[in-house]
């Protein structure tokens, strides 16, 4: 199991030697076996890379992402050729029955609803409005078509983060927010790809510009494991820092229960997309099971 997370802050050199990855700054010199390494950050846009752990990292399936300027996470790399049944795969999920994907969108909607009562549970929040969001629930019709989820959303924010917090503001709060998503985005992206399946093909969301519509819908009921930490650890200080953007990194090393078992959350990521495949091919939902969100156990840099 890799685990580690590496993040380039600095204009370092970035090459491959004997499956290491190497790292050259001010004379020094640091080796990293690759297959200790889950995920990779590069913060710096002036670090130079060779094409050789390029390559490597996408044959490695290591998340590696890449800021901008303003250091948002901007691309990531992925490999060509994810695995040996793609076009078979691909076929398959171009032939995915529209019902069957609205369907499996509906129950997701449900299993992220659950999640964010889950954590206001957790932080002990006022019962009317987890009530609410129960009625959100039982509210719910067919491919969510009088939008629970927004509803519920709505209520779930304003109860975590206060009664004057919307997610359409420029604050801390949102940007650390923002960031965790973008990596749990990243990481279902790689996990996606991996399996062979094409990452714009989505079950919901269509809007034609979006590579990753699939890991989209995929990481709804994930989402409250982000919120959660920002509210334990961002709301009480006054900027999101480059300590937070590390710990935020670091999720993707936290452990939690799947099926009666702790794990970290990129193997849960890769279960519940194997589950996901498994049930257009026999159609059977029963066999599809969620994290319990509540259960999360934060990786401590």
């Amino acid at each position: 199991m890799s685990w580690k997370t590496i993040i380039i802050k600095d204009g370092e050199r970035v090459s491959l030697f004997l499956n290491n990855f190497v790292v050259e700054n001010n004379n020094m010199k640091y080796h990293i076996p690759l297959d200790d390494i889950n995920a990779i950050l590069f913060e710096n846009y002036k670090t130079t890379i060779t094409t050789r752990i390029i390559n490597k990292l996408a044959e490695k399936k290591i998340l590696t992402i890449i800021c901008d300027v303003d250091f948002k996470p901007i691309s990531i790399i992925q490999p060509i050729e994810a695995n040996h049944m793609q076009l078979r795969i691909i076929n398959n999920q171009l032939e995915w029955n529209k019902e069957d994907k609205l369907y499996l969108w509906t129950q997701i909607v449900r299993q992220k609803i659950e999640a964010q009562i889950d954590i206001l549970k957790l932080n002990l929040k006022d019962i009317n409005k987890i009530q609410l969001l129960y009625n959100y629930i039982e509210e719910l019709q067919f491919s969510d078509v009088t939008n629970r989820e927004g509803h519920a959303a709505k209520v779930y924010f304003k109860e975590l983060y206060g009664h004057d917090f919307t997610r359409d503001k420029e604050n801390h709060i949102n940007a650390a927010l923002n960031f965790g998503y973008t990596i749990l985005r990243h990481a279902f992206a790689r996990t996606i790809v991996s399996k062979g399946l094409h990452p714009s093909i989505a079950l919901f969301h269509h809007n034609m510009y979006n590579a990753f519509a699939l890991a989209d819908d995929l990481m709804e009921p994930f989402r409250p494991i982000v919120d959660n930490y920002v509210y334990k650890n961002v709301m009480n200080i006054d900027y999101f820092s480059r300590a937070t953007k590390l710990e935020l990194v670091n999720l993707l090393n936290s452990k939690i229960t799947f099926r009666d078992t702790k794990i970290y959350l990129t193997n849960a990521i890769e279960k519940y997309v194997d589950l996901i495949i498994n049930y257009f091919d026999t159609k059977d939902i029963s066999n599809l099971f969620y994290p319990i969100i509540s259960s999360v156990e934060y990786y401590e840099l």
